[in-house]
């Protein structure tokens, strides 16, 4: 796949972070899904990340912000409109993405949490 640049109004967004989703499991697994896209892309829409490029106009974040990106915007899903993150970047549209707060998560906060 090439490579991402952010254009006005985007930024690049290189993955940390991908969930699998019950999605990407109908796209491996049942031809239906793949109705509406073209081959190759990149599946992965549950991502976050560390930007990595600044395109001209993004306000209020710079490279090295921890971001998170939302599949449900005006921006698109990554790996359903664009390549998703599955791949090593993302290069995404100011409406898809928010701020992702947590500077560190420590082993305890990692581990799954369950009720007796």
């Amino acid at each position: 796949m090439p490579e991402p640049h952010a254009k006005a109004g985007e930024v690049v967004v290189d993955m940390k972070a991908v969930g699998l989703c019950h999605t990407d499991v109908g796209f491996l697994t049942d031809p239906g899904w793949m109705t509406g896209h073209t081959v190759p892309f990149t599946l992965g829409h549950e991502d976050a990340g560390v930007i990595s490029e600044v395109g001209e106009g993004v306000e209020g974040f710079k490279v090295g912000d921890r971001v998170a990106i939302c599949p449900t915007t005006s921006a698109g899903t990554p790996g359903g409109s664009f390549d998703g993150g599955y791949g090593e970047k993302v290069e995404i549209g100011a409406q898809g993405w928010c701020r992702f707060p947590i500077r560190s998560i420590s082993s305890r906060a990692r581990r799954p949490q369950t009720r007796a």
